[in-house]
């Protein structure tokens, strides 16, 4: 009786740890299979934000091409000293500016000299020419935001004294031109070697040739579609 009890002992303790055994391989598995579902999830993740972040970057680089697919427009220009205006009381290079920003789609940057220019032509051509001769470098305020976004840069100015004022001098030389077109304009009559000067000055750029807007043209009825043939031919 008492081998038959320690027979049916073993037994039970035999099929105990058996069931245990099964047991802990079955939360085993479980574990298992709960740490291959949170690791796939994980890598879901991850491959969802990497996606994300690359259409992101995707994005950004599409924003920091022009609206149209085209080269990027710039208008910089300095107004100078105009005793006749036009319309609404702007200056002419400023009314030329504006109209080549609409047409063209173009950003507009004025260059504000830090000093101020006498308030007559003939006082603000004899400046021109004095800052010219001593090869004045005078100070502006302010800068471009994105300037290597720009491909297009129309320039204007009035082109006193048959030059470049030094305020734009200045300003052509502090930036860089390689690759970029520059189209330049004035409304001087005598600013005819505006061309050669603004070679010289921005080395690397594509200058155009400089074109003259006069004030009678400016504040003519045809001025709308002088400026549209202007942007035309000078984007070609």
């Amino acid at each position: 009786g008492v081998r038959m009890k320690m027979k049916n002992l073993a037994t039970l303790l035999v099929a105990g740890m058996a069931a245990f055994s099964l047991m802990a391989c079955g939360n085993g598995a479980k574990k298992t299979e709960t740490s291959n579902a949170q690791s796939a999830e994980s890598s879901k993740e991850s491959s969802a934000q990497t996606t994300q972040a690359s259409s992101s970057a995707q994005t950004t680089v599409a924003q920091s091409m022009d609206d149209n697919g085209i080269r990027k427009a710039l208008v910089v220009y300095f107004p100078g000293v105009d005793e006749t205006s036009t319309e609404g009381g702007k200056k002419d290079v400023q009314a030329v500016a504006e109209m080549i920003s609409k047409k063209a789609n173009a950003d507009q940057f004025e260059v504000v000299p830090e000093a101020d220019y006498p308030k007559t032509y003939a006082e603000y051509a004899a400046q021109v020419k004095r800052e010219k001769e001593e090869k004045a470098t005078p100070a502006y305020y302010g800068d471009v935001d994105g300037w290597n976004d720009y491909s297009v840069v129309y320039v204007g100015m009035q082109g006193a004294d048959d030059s470049v004022e030094r305020v734009m001098a200045k300003f052509i030389q502090d930036h860089k031109w390689d690759g970029k077109t520059i189209v330049p304009y004035y409304t001087a009559s005598e600013g005819k070697k505006a061309t050669e000067e603004v070679k010289d000055l921005a080395k690397g750029a594509n200058v155009k040739e400089a074109t003259q807007f006069t004030h009678s043209q400016i504040t003519g009825s045809s001025f709308d579609h002088d400026i549209v043939d202007f942007v035309d031919k000078m984007s070609k």
